[in-house]
């Protein structure tokens, strides 16, 4: 059986994007995600680094407390997956918390449609999703 790039359960909205890795080209793929991250940030400070997983193989890069942000790869695609936080912070004004999920859920789908404006910025083409075969493989196109 076959497989495609991970995305964690509970993900929002997901971001995909190709990159041609040579083996243990650790460099390349520190640099990609430094990248990611000053991207991230310039959109919205209250994002901090964070070296986290989700699942096996999802590596949560950033966060806020309403979003955490994970990269995963597997042949060269990358998933880039917004997980909305499943409860907020004790801080967080208590009307709000009453309706955290649609908040956050919603909230992290605009903040991904920010963050794929931003991309093509630092030579990241998206692709996009088309379906997947019944054996689980995948299949993409590229946006735009």
């Amino acid at each position: 059986m076959s497989r495609s790039v991970m995305v964690p359960a509970g993900a929002e909205a997901v971001l995909y994007f190709y990159v041609e890795l040579e083996e243990d080209d650790e460099w390349f793929w520190d640099d990609l995600i430094a990248n990611i991250r000053g991207e991230i940030r310039s959109e919205d400070e209250s994002f901090t680094v964070e070296e986290d997983w989700i699942g096996r193989e999802g590596r949560v890069i950033i966060a806020n407390q309403i979003v955490r942000i994970a990269i995963s790869e597997y042949c060269g695609v990358c998933s880039l997956a917004f997980v909305p936080t499943d409860e907020p912070d004790e801080d967080v004004w208590e009307p709000l918390q009453t309706v955290w999920e649609e908040f956050a859920a919603e909230w992290s789908k605009q903040f991904a449609y920010k963050v794929a404006k931003k991309l093509p910025g630092i030579g990241i083409g998206l692709l996009r999703r088309v379906g997947a075969f019944s054996n689980g493989e995948a299949v993409y196109e590229k946006v735009g």
